[in-house]
């Protein structure tokens, strides 16, 4: 590659941090403004989500962690991720296309150390919803009949290696 590839190549790693930058700072910006039982009903959602894509083997927990995966898998991972939220919006399911952003965003935190501070920083919003997650699956189960999985009830703490508020 040429020294006019490598100028291209670094203008185009820049646009996909500063892109990534601004989305997961909106995101940021929007978990401020929930209250800690809507972040528990948030990280329900995207606990759910988390161990069924888990179980269908659409989401590996390895990609679920800093440096883990090559940058090309995590690529495809967060386009598969970038469709499933697409997807749940346009059926207007938001909360679980919610669920699917806080993954989405959490693989571009793993994947680009440049934005590796504002994953943390989710996660420290995230957190706050923990003591009310269990709650909201209880509701979850009232409102639509649907038993949730033992496995989300004991793994809704998760937070992904490297991301985790404090380091």
């Amino acid at each position: 590659m040429g020294v006019f590839g490598n100028w291209l190549k670094r203008r185009a790693d820049l646009a996909i941090v500063q892109s990534s930058a601004r989305d997961l700072e909106r995101f940021l910006v929007s978990l401020r403004g929930m209250d800690p039982e809507e972040l528990g009903a948030l990280v329900a959602a995207a606990t759910v989500l988390r161990v069924n894509l888990e179980g269908a083997r659409l989401l590996p927990h390895a990609a679920l962690g800093v440096g883990i995966l090559s940058v090309s898998k995590q690529s495809v991972l967060q386009f598969r991720m970038s469709e499933i939220a697409q997807q749940f919006q346009r059926q207007g399911e938001y909360a679980s296309a919610s669920g699917a952003k806080v993954w989405l965003f959490t693989l571009r935190a793993c994947t680009i150390p440049d934005v590796r501070l504002l994953g943390r920083n989710i996660w420290i919003e995230l957190s706050r919803g923990f003591p009310y997650v269990l709650t909201a699956l209880d509701d979850f189960e009232a409102a639509t009949h649907i038993a949730v999985s033992q496995r989300v009830r004991e793994d809704f703490r998760f937070v992904p290696p490297g991301l985790e508020p404090g380091k």
